[in-house]
């Protein structure tokens, strides 16, 4: 007998078989259930994909929801008959994605999510909005405010953001001017040089020669 043949309870859950069991596991909050049996895998296995399918999830939280399923270990328990073995085949499985490209897709989605309704800033040596300046706390360089300035100062930038152009805010950000590219060197002249080639203008390298043979 398939699953779909088996009785029907009458809170609409069918009796028996992996579907049933994966339809019961849903039955009342997760905090109840115990980690490390099937019922507990099943329903962080239902979060996982709730929050992956959310458009309000975040990155961050995709994360931590990545973390929680390996810390239970719920691939080692559904399907309880063949269980998936490893976070990424369960991902896989379950998602038709692998892990790196979930997380791309939830980055990719929440930026196009902020670009449709970026935080409203003050033009500059504007006061108001709640900001008097561009200086800014390391935490209002986060995202929402970098989708604020790009749609402030690039609102090209933005319509490119909604278009779904960018893959990232940072990527959109970099374009727009709004941060800088960050890279790490060795303290070599040689590693210098080759950075200064590879991320500087020639009016740049003329300019930082000027600045070192002043002394700045």
């Amino acid at each position: 007998m398939d699953d779909t043949q088996r009785p029907v309870t009458p809170d609409g859950v069918r009796q028996g078989g992996a579907r049933g069991e994966r339809e019961r596991a849903g039955i009342g909050p997760l905090a109840l259930k115990q980690s490390g049996t099937v019922e507990h895998a099943y329903q962080m296995l239902d979060l996982l994909k709730m929050m992956f399918q959310s458009a309000e999830t975040s990155f961050t939280r995709w994360q931590e929801t990545l973390e929680l399923a390996e810390k239970h270990r719920v691939f080692e328990l559904v399907p309880p008959d063949k269980p998936y073995g490893s976070l990424q085949a369960m991902v896989k499985a379950e998602l038709g994605v692998t892990i790196e490209e979930s997380k791309r897709i939830v980055v990719f989605r929440t930026a196009q999510a902020r670009a449709m309704d970026p935080l409203e800033l003050a033009k500059p040596g504007e006061i108001g909005r709640g900001r008097g300046s561009d200086t800014t706390s390391n935490d209002e360089r986060g995202a929402d405010y970098q989708t604020a300035r790009i749609a402030r100062d690039r609102p090209d930038i933005l319509q490119r953001m909604q278009a779904g152009e960018y893959d990232s805010v940072r990527r959109a950000a970099l374009d727009a001017g709004v941060i800088k590219p960050l890279i790490r060197l060795q303290a070599t002249p040689e590693a210098f040089a080759r950075a200064a080639r590879k991320h500087l203008t020639a009016d740049q390298i003329e300019q930082l020669v000027e600045m070192l043979e002043a002394g700045e």
